[in-house]
């Protein structure tokens, strides 16, 4: 494994950690009645999990692979994982003024965008798609409530 994957996967297993510990202090609730910490609850353990599995197997195989050469920590890579970081920093400030369904579909936009997806067609279509079904799923099944913004969806 790389040095500059080991780093970026020790620091978002770190981040994912303090996400799930500051969601406990807001208060999780339950699955009939969530908290406020419950979505950043599930993000820190998704983000833990996600990051942790293939940190430990890419040490496992680095052990076998240690003569190899070690590649720059500044790479591709790491300059797509500030650009995500940048954008959801981006995206926490903007949420409340644009709403809910605004700011998810311009969130979605972009990151497909960053992820390498070039045709505008997938990126409008599953942007909306992926949108419609976190509205539907956080408003209509859980009940809960997101900031409609300035133009009052």
């Amino acid at each position: 494994m790389a040095n500059r994957e080991a780093v970026i996967y020790v620091v978002m297993f770190f981040i994912g950690v303090a996400v799930l510990t500051e969601s406990l202090r807001l208060g999780v609730g339950s699955t009939r009645q969530p908290g406020i910490g419950y979505f950043p609850f599930l993000v820190g353990v998704a983000l833990s999990v996600i990051t942790l599995c293939p940190l430990l197997k890419n040490l496992l195989v680095a052990k076998r692979d240690k003569g190899r050469e070690m590649e720059k920590f500044f790479g591709p890579f790491a300059l797509n994982v500030g650009k995500i970081v940048a954008i959801l920093f981006v995206y926490v400030i903007i949420f409340q003024w644009l709403g809910n369904i605004l700011s998810n579909f311009l969130l979605f936009i972009i990151l497909f965008k960053v992820g390498g997806f070039r045709k505008w067609a997938f990126i409008l279509l599953y942007s909306f798609l992926i949108t419609s079904l976190s509205y539907l799923l956080f408003s209509y099944c859980l009940g809960l409530r997101f900031p409609k913004g300035f133009l009052g969806f």
